[in-house]
């Protein structure tokens, strides 16, 4: 049994929160699924894109985030930068232009160059070491997105 929670636009498509009942494996992190159908070939700034992307995760936070599921947050969390960092790599398209934007972000060139020409797909790609210290988190707090951990903390901890 699959109940949804909600849907908005984010990342350029359609993004659902489902809650599962039964605990289906393909379920991250104790019931809840976020689901995103990606449109790399969508002209939005990756501005707009981290906008959307925070205005969805404060809403959802103040939705469900009265519950005590502080791992779970943390998982989705996860699953959120790295599908921003996908977005990114996507909109780069090409090495050379992956490459040069990797060694804009300050990652040494060795590194910049073997994340560029790999021949992985985007969704692992944006787990590589190269590409993790590029768009790290601090990076993508500076760019405006919104932590998912954070809200819960702050939900659960401001008194």
């Amino acid at each position: 049994m699959v109940v949804g929670l909600g849907a908005a636009e984010v990342l350029g498509g359609i993004t659902e929160i489902m809650l599962s009942a039964n605990g289906n494996p393909l379920v991250a992190a104790g019931g809840f699924y976020m689901k995103s159908k990606y449109r790399a070939s969508l002209p939005v700034s990756m501005k707009y894109r981290l906008f959307k992307t925070s205005q969805f995760v404060r809403g959802w936070i103040n939705y469900v985030g009265i519950a005590n599921c502080y791992q779970l947050c943390i998982a989705l969390d996860h699953w959120i930068r790295r599908q921003v960092k996908m977005a990114y790599w996507r909109q780069w398209r090409k090495p050379r232009i992956k490459v040069r934007s990797l060694m804009r972000l300050s990652v040494h060139v060795r590194s910049a160059v073997a994340c560029g020409i790999t021949s992985k797909g985007p969704w692992r790609s944006a787990n590589t070491p190269g590409i993790q210290q590029a768009l790290s988190n601090a990076y993508l707090k500076s760019e405006g997105l919104y932590a998912l951990r954070d809200g819960w903390i702050k939900l659960h901890h401001s008194r």
